[in-house]
């Protein structure tokens, strides 16, 4: 027996902006929500939701904004990473470890 997905495993980048936008004019009203995503993509360094991952880049720039804000961004981070993007690995700070085991 089969089990069918209530959605496509292929999310359009037109359905990621739209989910987007969807989010936000629920979370915070629609003159709003257009405002905050309009200030999330230019942050994200990005003009549109063209992929999964310009959604993540997105969704980290409004988690920025804490309460509510970070609650639909969160949502949306989940959704990126199911449509395929990837969270880079966290930077590494050669400070945090030694070079050299201790007491060689």
């Amino acid at each position: 027996m089969a089990l069918a997905l209530p959605f496509s495993p292929m999310t359009s980048p037109r359905d990621l902006l739209n989910n987007a936008r969807e989010k936000l004019t629920r979370a915070i009203g629609a003159e709003e929500g257009r405002r905050v995503l309009n200030e999330a993509l230019r942050r994200a360094g990005v003009s549109s939701v063209d992929s999964a991952g310009d959604l993540l880049k997105v969704a980290e720039q409004l988690m920025r904004r804490g309460g509510l804000l970070e609650a639909v961004a969160r949502s949306l981070k989940i959704q990126a990473i199911l449509a395929g993007a990837s969270e880079p690995p966290p930077p590494s700070h050669a400070g945090d470890r030694p070079s050299a085991p201790p007491g060689g």
